[in-house]
């Protein structure tokens, strides 16, 4: 149960995105936010494919059980990256300052960039592939560290424009 739980936990930021990402999408559906959504939904699927090849109840590919176990999880590092420079090159290329813009709270952006570096740094310094507690997890300490480093921002990236009050016009 606990093991479930924790699944459910590391794959909250990017369920988050992805929902975020699509709401956005049916309020104004612009290039650039469309290409925000692809993105994060890419990052979801990629995350959600590995956690079910790789679980440690019924993943085939848990302990390299398969022959394609090593080509898949390559490939998927791979979707998660661009899945996630999609998402980000999208998000950044909205972000211009034109009329109706409206910024982030300064209070939320640092926490937002605080926790993502912390998870950065943690991700880097968990490379050396050491033991750990989450050893059973379908991905690697890296990306659960970076996975954890993301809840900040993933929620600000959903609740931001229900709390500064947007119309649906200014999205």
């Amino acid at each position: 149960m606990l093991y479930y739980l924790g699944i459910l936990f590391f794959l909250g930021p990017w369920v988050l995105l992805a929902a975020g990402g699509i709401l956005r999408v049916l309020r104004g559906n612009r290039r650039l936010v469309r290409f925000q959504a692809e993105g994060a939904v890419l990052i979801l699927l990629s995350s959600v494919a590995t956690w079910l090849v790789f679980d440690q109840n019924i993943g085939p590919g848990y302990e390299g059980g398969t022959s394609w176990a090593y080509w898949f999880a390559r490939g998927e590092i791979g979707l998660f990256w661009i899945g996630l420079l999609m998402f980000v090159l999208g998000f950044f290329l909205e972000r211009n300052r034109g009329p109706g813009f409206q910024p982030w709270p300064t209070t939320g952006k640092r926490v937002c960039m605080a926790f993502i570096l912390i998870g950065l740094v943690l991700a880097l310094l968990s490379l050396r592939r050491t033991e750990s507690a989450w050893a059973d997890m379908p991905w690697s300490n890296a990306r659960l560290f970076f996975s954890a480093g993301s809840y900040p921002f993933a929620i600000g990236y959903v609740l931001f424009r229900k709390l500064r009050g947007a119309s649906l016009s200014e999205d």
